[in-house]
């Protein structure tokens, strides 16, 4: 696994927490993570890591990228 990762802001109510992921040769990216995307993360675990399986991103306006 390289140094490659990506972080997502997670809201619940009020709250928002930063979830870093690292990613390997595996990991699969559907549309272009940007600020204000809004993105689902499909994991699998590795030891005490999440690493990311399929990133899937829908732009902050709702549009569909398909």
């Amino acid at each position: 696994m390289g140094d490659a990762e990506f972080s997502v802001d997670v809201q619940k109510n009020r709250d928002v927490n930063t979830v870093q992921f690292p990613v390997d040769d595996d990991t699969k990216a559907e549309g272009k993570l940007a600020m204000g995307a809004h993105a689902t993360v499909e994991c699998r675990s590795n030891g005490d890591k999440n690493i990311p399986v399929r990133v899937g991103v829908m732009p902050a306006s709702g549009m569909s990228l398909y």
